[in-house]
C-alpha cells in the first residue's frame, strides 16, 4: 500500500538558483515535505527497490513501464540573479559580476567563474581571486521575482498548463499531453531525435530500449525542452539547463549534468547509474543538513550506502515513512505530481 506524505518541492530550494550542489547549500528534510511513496519493504525482500544491509547483492534500480507514463522537463536558470542584472545593464555582460547580499557572494556570472569565484563565497576572497569584480547588491529581490514569473508564465503558457515554480530559477513541466499529442501528429514519420546529451552514451552506448514506448516520449520531451530554451532566450533573454525524465527528481538531477545552456535526457535503465553518480547520500534534494548529519552518525555518507542500509536501522533514527522516501529516492523513485503553481499571466515585452 502507497503512503501518502507531505513532499513540497518548493520547500526544497533556495531564493537563487542550485548551479552546483554542495554542502553549503540548505536543503529542507523531508520533514516538511508532498509526495505518493513506495511503503518500505522488508529488509530481506530483494524483488522490491532496495536491499537490507546483510544483502550481497549490489541494488539495482528497478523501473515499472508504468512509471514511464509521464514526462517530466526541469528547467534550471543559468546564474539567475547575475542574468538578471545583465539584462536589466548590458554593460556588465562582458565584466566579472558578483551578486551581493551581506558580506556573501550569493551567485556570480561565468566570467567571474573564471577567475575562480564561486557561489557563496565572502566577498573578502572573491575580492582577493578578482581584484576587479563588479558587485551588485542582490538584497532587493523585486526584479528577480519579476523575471521569475515571467518565466513561469511562459512555460505555462505555451508548453503546459502544469508548471510548478521551485524558488525564483527552478521550474518542473509536466509536459505529457503535449508529448502525446505530438507523438499522434508524428504518427508514419521517422522517429524523433533526442535533443541534446542522453545521459550515459558518453561511456556505456545506448541503453535498452524499454517496450512501453517511453524512449520516444522522452525523445519527443527532450525537442520540446530545447524549444522552451529558446523561447526564454527570445522572449525575456534568459538562458538555462533542462533535465528530461520520467519524474522530477530524475529530471532535476540529469539536467545538472551539462551546464551552462545544455540539456541532458535520462532514458530507463540508467536511474542507478545516475544516483551512484551522485556520491553523497546529501545530494539527494530532501536530504537537509540535518538528517545527513543523522545519516553519518550511522556511517552513511554515500547513496549506494543508502540503499544497501538496513530499514530497521534507519526507521529506528527516521521512522518508516522518511526511511522508505529516502531509499525511493536513493534509487530514483518519485512519484510526486507536478504541482501547478498560480494561473498564467500576460507576459510583457521584454
Amino acid at each position: 500500500m502507497a503512503l501518502q506524505m507531505k513532499r513540497s518541492w518548493n520547500e526544497l530550494a533556495s531564493d537563487d538558483e542550485a548551479d552546483d550542489p554542495s554542502d553549503e547549500q540548505e536543503t529542507e528534510d523531508w520533514s516538511a515535505s508532498s509526495a505518493v511513496v513506495l511503503s518500505p519493504p522488508s529488509s530481506k525482500d530483494t524483488s522490491q527497490p532496495y536491499y537490507g544491509a546483510s544483502s550481497k547483492c549490489v541494488p539495482q534500480a528497478h523501473s515499472n513501464q508504468n512509471e514511464h507514463k509521464r514526462t517530466i522537463v526541469h528547467v534550471d536558470l543559468d546564474c539567475f540573479y547575475a542574468q538578471v542584472e545583465m539584462i536589466r545593464n548590458p554593460e556588465l555582460r562582458t565584466k566579472p559580476l558578483g551578486i551581493q547580499q551581506k558580506n556573501i557572494v550569493v551567485t556570480c556570472n561565468y566570467v567571474a567563474r573564471e577567475y575562480g569565484v564561486t557561489k557563496l563565497m565572502y566577498i573578502k576572497d572573491a575580492k582577493e581571486k578578482c581584484p576587479n569584480l563588479v558587485l551588485v547588491s542582490g538584497e532587493d529581490l523585486t526584479h528577480y521575482r519579476e523575471y521569475s514569473q515571467r518565466v513561469s508564465d511562459l512555460l505555462q503558457s505555451e508548453f503546459s498548463t502544469l508548471v510548478e515554480k521551485l524558488g525564483f530559477d527552478e521550474n518542473f513541466v509536466d509536459v505529457s499531453s503535449l508529448v502525446e499529442d505530438r507523438l499522434k501528429a508524428y504518427q508514419g514519420k521517422p522517429k524523433m531525435e533526442v535533443k541534446g546529451h542522453i545521459f550515459g552514451s558518453e561511456n556505456e552506448g545506448s541503453s535498452s530500449q524499454c517496450s512501453c514506448g517511453c524512449h520516444q516520449r522522452l525523445a519527443v520531451g527532450s525537442q520540446i525542452a530545447g524549444e522552451m530554451r529558446e523561447r526564454l532566450k527570445e522572449v525575456i533573454g534568459l538562458t538555462g539547463c533542462a533535465g528530461i525524465a520520467w519524474n522530477k527528481l530524475l529530471a532535476k538531477l540529469v539536467g545538472e549534468r551539462h551546464k551552462p545552456n545544455d540539456q541532458t535526457t535520462l532514458f530507463p535503465g540508467r536511474e542507478q547509474q545516475l544516483m551512484i553518480g551522485l556520491e553523497k547520500a546529501r545530494r539527494i534534494p530532501g536530504i537537509g543538513h540535518s538528517m545527513n548529519k543523522k545519516l553519518s552518525t550511522l556511517g552513511i555518507t554515500t547513496v549506494l550506502e543508502l540503499q544497501k542500509a538496513s530499514s530497521a536501522e534507519l526507521e529506528a533514527v527516521f521512522g518508516s515513512q522518511i526511511t522508505a522516501m529516502m531509499k525511493n529516492s536513493s534509487f530514483g523513485i518519485d512519484k510526486s505530481p507536478v504541482n501547478k503553481t498560480g494561473p498564467p499571466q500576460v507576459l510583457k515585452a521584454c
